[in-house]
């Protein structure tokens, strides 16, 4: 035995005796002459074990002479090939070995010959393949399966090839070794080299030689075995002729076609099946295509020909498009329970040589090769009168329904069943009338006679009862993980990630109800803008490019210092303001701010690109869950909270998401609204984005506080209540003119906030703005009307694709860009307070009103307080009020400073009063000693 990584295993365990142990512990003690032990059910024993050359071998007579070495005992057991059963021995006995490094060492460089030209090869070939190698091609195979294709074991192979660095000829050999095996299929012009445990893809198939166009493996060994079928049929049909002398007329003559053909997905497979006793064909490369001249010369040969694709993703999707272009080809679906059962890897099983390997079988081969269907779904057939008559055969027809896409989704919790159509990575919703519309359509485009129109227009076969009966659909609509987010336009999909983004016309197998999939075509520009983060975790963001409309929308929407920036700090100079104005108009960070004044216009800037990527990713995480609230920056001092004038563009930015995602709105300003236990009823898993828009300013945020962390109940009228799982309910944005009411501190720990600048506004008499601004006057139209460019959307997608990149970078880092928050902390202590109490505190805590600076009763403010208001003020609530109060109040330092506090502290102040011990309140105003007598 050579030297590598099956030594070692057999060398570290007993000559391999424990892993034969590992697998039959039975056998303990039997390394002895003469002792047997039962390796399966059966009366006597009959396994023996002998040991060849330094390895154990077992052999069980009741089923086979053939020895197994412990490595093909694991392989059979574990249903793995052979490197795959290396690769488990060597984890499980711990014995160091990368086939990866070993198979690079089998590369060697030669020496050229003066005479050898690029192009030139040589391949040295065994005389048989070893029972390993027949092993890893797969437990059907035999010597004699691939003299039938010409395939061999390779000992090594070496090509000439020019090197442009070297600027010279070369020359390299490959050679196979015991855990790295070679073969090669003779293809007649060039040679096909297969290098089965190659871990790279790229690198499996090599092809040496003049490569002929279009060749299908198998195609000559066809045409050979149909030549002599034909010949065999000839001389039989001429002998019956002979022995009667005349024509037997009620005689059908035999075809002298083959039986039957089988295209599998690759070597493996194909010789798997031929071992089986199949004629088979495999195309050259998974890009190929079988051409209709090829497949008109294959049914001039074959009765019958079978595709039996892979079960992943591309192999369905390359099936169907085989079994739609030639709708006479039966295509063999393998069980979909196989892709329970994995390989080494720990990924399903997929293909012909998997099932083979885990069933073992071609008796069970032949029965399932019997459920293959074609997509021809009309029967052709002669009358006693000599008529052509059609019928549906309905098996066929869901058959090239379900290859066109159509399927059902059935939800058991309620009893109903949904029809769908899938083209792509698009679901849309269908319907059996739908179906049988497009059945009509299809043979029309393909000309199909009257008679075969008319019986599918009569046919009771196609009925919504025959529709029920098509396969459920398992459409993949899993588009994200905490990394990465995939977002579908009408020409492509694309998937982001913290790194950048990749398009692809199919969205490797991902899916999206047609809903979710934007109109717009996209391509992908340079990105806008980078934000980077230094040394201390600050982040600094870097705007590249502004021509997105979305953005420069953002950026006026966060500019809180606007009025500082374009009416006070003005020159008043009109020529050179309105150049100024021009050259800012969508500027972040003027010249006219400050520092600090800039930071903050940035930070609230970046938290916007910060909440649009959390909103496109649709990711669920428990540790990440949050509600989103879009409020104004704008603190309004006087009894304005109750009213506020809006039109900041909170809901245009929220709005704006629809272009991706399924977003379903609920009217906010509906004091009442979560008093209706149907006010969700239009969310399903499908709704990406719950939007409660212009939420009133008492709508508690505590009772969307378990849909967010949690599942979500949905009340539906006429239906059955439904719970959505936490991983498929929808974010929720809520926009409002005012700050979330009482939340706790865990529920305010779940708000993402996003804050808006005032820039936007419509003036009014009372509100001193000196003239209306709203989007469409900024940018002299209305945005995303029926005219809005293509440019112009591809430009605002690109924005929006780099805000999710963003997030996800933030994400990767655990870093969240949450807005400058002292403005909404104040506007939350205002709401608090209450125009009530503060109507009340701004009078008798007046500076000049002798209640201040000085010990006061608790209980007698108290009781003034619920005199004035009418109301009943809990003493709790009153002093929460009050030191909220307190903190906003210009001439106010502090309530009860520390200096008089009781000994025992917390912020409490007591007297004895008349023997009693009563609570004292002591309001400090500012520029003021405290009296502490």
């Amino acid at each position: 035995m050579k030297e590598g990584l099956l030594q070692k295993i057999y060398e570290a365990t007993d000559g391999g005796l424990q892993i034969i142990l590992h697998y039959y512990p039975q056998a303990r003690g039997c390394d002895r002459p003469g002792k047997k032990f039962k390796a399966r059910d059966e009366d006597d024993a009959s396994a023996a074990l002998k040991k060849y050359n330094g390895v154990w071998r077992m052999t069980d007579f009741g089923e086979s002479d053939r020895s197994l070495a412990p490595v093909d005992i694991c392989m059979r057991e574990e249903r793995l090939d052979f490197r795959e059963a290396l690769k488990l021995l060597a984890g499980r006995y711990g014995i160091k070995g990368d086939n990866e490094s070993q198979s690079r060492k089998r590369i060697e460089p030669k020496t050229v010959s003066p005479d050898e030209k690029p192009g030139d090869y040589h391949i040295k070939t065994k005389d048989k393949p070893t029972e390993k190698e027949l092993e890893i091609l797969g437990p059907m195979v035999r010597e004699e399966t691939m003299k039938r294709y010409s395939y061999y074991s390779v000992e090594w192979y070496e090509w000439v090839k020019w090197d442009e660095e070297k600027g010279r000829k070369v020359k390299y050999r490959v050679t196979a070794g015991d855990d790295f095996p070679i073969f090669m299929h003779d293809c007649g012009t060039f040679k096909k080299i297969y290098k089965p445990l190659e871990q790279d893809k790229g690198h499996r198939f090599a092809m040496l030689g003049e490569k002929t166009p279009d060749y299908i493996n198998g195609l000559d060994e066809l045409r050979r075995a149909y030549q002599e079928h034909s010949k065999n049929v000839e001389a039989e049909e001429e002998a019956a002729y002979d022995e009667k002398k005349t024509p037997d007329t009620g005689r059908a003559k035999k075809s002298g076609k083959l039986p039957e053909a089988v295209i599998c997905s690759g070597e493996r497979d194909a010789l798997n099946c031929a071992g089986m006793g199949y004629h088979v064909l495999w195309m050259n490369s998974e890009t190929s295509t079988l051409k209709k001249k090829q497949y008109d010369e294959i049914m001039r040969m074959v009765d019958t020909l079978y595709n039996i694709p892979d079960i992943d993703k591309t192999g369905i999707r390359k099936g169907r498009e085989l079994a739609l272009q030639y709708p006479e080809i039966h295509t063999l679906e393998l069980p979909e329970k196989l892709r329970e059962e994995k390989d080494w890897r720990g990924k399903p099983c997929k293909d012909l040589r998997d099932w083979v390997a885990v069933n073992r079988s071609a008796g069970l081969f032949r029965e399932m090769l019997k459920t293959a269907k074609p997509c021809r779904f009309w029967e052709e057939s002669v009358s006693e009168k000599g008529r052509r008559e059609y019928s549906i055969n309905t098996l066929y027809m869901l058959h090239f329904l379900k290859c066109n896409g159509f399927g059902k989704i059935t939800d058991a919790a309620n009893d109903t069943v949904q029809y769908i159509r899938t083209s792509g990575y698009v679901v849309e919703e269908s319907a059996p009338g739908v179906m049988k519309e497009f059945l009509k359509d299809w043979c029309k485009e393909h000309f199909l006679n009257n008679t075969i129109m008319n019986t599918i227009i009569n046919s009771k076969r196609i009925s919504e009862a025959s529709m029920r009966m098509i396969d459920e659909a398992k459409p993949d609509f899993t588009n994200s993980t905490s990394d990465s987010q995939w977002l579908f336009f009408s020409n492509c999909a694309v998937e982001v990630t913290p790194r950048g983004c990749r398009t692809t016309k199919d969205g490797d197998g991902r899916m999206s109800w047609e809903k979710g999939i934007c109109r717009h075509e996209f391509r992908r520009l340079p990105e806008s803008f980078r934000v980077e983060f230094g040394e201390d975790g600050e982040p600094e963001l870097k705007i590249l490019d502004k021509s997105s409309h979305y953005f420069r929308f953002l950026i006026n929407a966060s500019r809180v210092h606007w009025q500082e920036e374009l009416e006070e700090r003005a020159t008043g100079e009109y020529g050179a303001d309105l150049e100024w104005m021009r050259a800012n108009h969508w500027e972040i960070a003027s010249d006219r701010l400050t520092e600090e004044e800039r930071e903050e216009q940035t930070r609230h800037l970046m938290n916007k690109m910060y909440v649009i990527g959390y909103l496109l990713h649709s990711h669920k995480s428990y540790s990440k869950a949050y509600g989103v609230w879009i409020m104004e920056n704008k603190v309004t001092e006087e009894n304005e909270m109750e009213e506020s004038s809006g039109g900041s563009g909170k809901s245009f930015m929220a709005g704006f998401l629809r272009n991706f995602k399924n977003m379903e709105t609920v009217n906010g300003r509906n004091r009442n609204m979560t008093d209706d236990r149907f006010f969700l009823d239009r969310v399903t898993e499908e709704t990406d984005i719950l939007l409660i828009d212009d939420a009133d300013r008492y709508m508690d945020f505590n009772y969307f506080y378990s849909m967010i962390t949690g599942n979500m109940v949905v009340n539906y009228k006429n239906q059955k209540s439904k719970e959505i799982e936490f991983k498929d309910s929808p974010k929720v944005v809520i926009t409002s003119n005012f700050p979330p009411r009482g939340t706790d501190g865990s529920t305010a720990r779940r708000i993402m906030y996003c804050v808006f600048s005032d820039y936007y506004h419509q003036a009014t008499d009372e509100n001193g703005y000196r003239e209306t601004m709203k989007i469409s006057d900024d940018f002299g139209t209305d945005l995303y009307t029926e005219d809005y460019k293509w440019e112009w959307w591809n430009q605002d997608y690109n924005f929006c694709i780099d805000c999710l990149q963003l997030y996800l970078q933030c994400a990767e880092r655990n870093v969240a860009l949450d807005p400058p928050m002292s403005n909404v902390r104040r506007r939350q202590t205002l709401q608090q307070i209450g125009d009530t109490f503060r109507d009340w505190a701004d009078l008798y805590f007046a500076k000049d009103g002798g209640n201040t600076d000085r010990v006061i009763d608790k209980a007698l403010a108290l009781e003034s307080l619920n005199a004035e208001s009418k109301q009943k003020y809990t003493a709790k609530g009153f002093t929460k009020r009050l030191k909220a109060w307190c903190d906003v109040t210009e001439h106010v330092e502090c309530l009860n400073p520390e200096g008089i506090q009781g000994r025992n502290g917390k912020g409490r102040i007591q007297r004895n009063i008349d023997g009693k011990t009563r609570d004292m309140i002591y309001v400090q105003t500012k520029g003021t000693e405290v009296d502490t007598f």
